[in-house]
């Protein structure tokens, strides 16, 4: 913790600051102006920051590999219903040659 007076900050020369240093913490406290500038910063803290970081990163790519291959999946299946209708269409088809080949044949006898 790092307490400072408001007065003594006030005195402080041009670009002067107060630094205070507790385990892997720092803080710097600068008065400039009418503005108190205060920069904290925690070792521990900010490699946590980089760990989440990274994984975020590792879990985008993987999603983002999802998404492609669920896209190539959605390209790749095709239509029921379209499947259906050439099925039926071909079955007809082949009914009426059908029919027409059993025609021809009994004709001939």
């Amino acid at each position: 913790m790092l307490e400072i007076p408001i007065d003594s900050l006030r005195k402080l020369p041009h670009k002067a600051e107060y630094r205070a240093k507790s385990g892997q913490a720092n803080a710097v406290v600068q008065y400039k102006r009418d503005t108190i500038i205060v920069y904290a910063i925690c070792d521990s803290l900010k490699r946590q920051c980089e760990y989440y970081e990274t994984m975020a990163m590792t879990y985008k790519e993987a999603y983002e590999g999802l998404q492609s291959l669920v896209q190539e999946e959605k390209e790749q299946r095709s239509n029921p219903v379209k499947t259906a209708l050439i099925s039926f269409l071909v079955g007809v088809v082949i009914g009426i040659l059908l029919t027409i080949i059993v025609k021809l044949k009994f004709k001939k006898i």
